[in-house]
């Protein structure tokens, strides 16, 4: 009985933490569009976000119905997760590695986490998705947690897509390079 209670318990905190992403991409997409409009669709921070929140929309929807079901979520769907977290933790170490520093006043941490649809894009949603997916990741469904052959598969592939759709979503520099 109470191990009946405490997966309900923890399936509706997964299912909230999925619909506060999900809250937290209505806020940020009207941010990003006021400021670029249709660029904000070539950037690979926005279309994982973006993905992200489908996926979380998607897992959050599946979970509420699982509750009454007591099934758990389907294989695709979780691999579709482990993806869509691979995607936002790529995103969060490219600002935390590569962005923030390039900021030569100091500034960079500031404006690139905390500023604008940053905050949600860069900082939140990232967060909170690496988190959730680590706190309650269990071991026998989670592909990057699963020994074998196939969990090791899933997670390279699910970077590789990450980094094929950054390559391809990545503008020519027109800046000099330096020597």
């Amino acid at each position: 009985m109470l191990k009946n209670i405490l997966t309900v318990l923890r399936k509706l905190a997964s299912a909230a933490m999925n619909f506060l992403i999900v809250y937290f991409e209505t806020i940020a997409v009207p941010m990003s569009w006021a400021m670029g409009g249709t660029i904000m669709f070539t950037m690979y921070t926005e279309l994982s976000n973006i993905f992200n929140g489908a996926v979380c929309l998607l897992v959050g929807l599946w979970q509420l119905g699982c509750i009454f079901t007591g099934r758990e979520l389907p294989l695709w769907l979780k691999r579709l997760k482990f993806i869509s977290t691979s995607c936002l933790a790529m995103t969060l170490l490219t600002v935390v590695i590569i962005l923030a520093p390039m900021y030569e006043d100091g500034n960079g941490w500031y404006i690139m986490l905390f500023t604008g649809s940053m905050l949600y894009h860069h900082f939140l949603n990232p967060v909170l998705r690496c988190w959730r997916f680590c706190r309650w990741c269990s071991s026998s469904v989670c592909p990057a947690c699963r020994s074998g052959r196939s969990g090791g598969r899933w997670y390279r592939r699910s970077y590789t897509v990450c980094m094929i759709c950054t390559a391809i979503l990545q503008e020519p520099s027109t800046a000099p390079t330096p020597l």
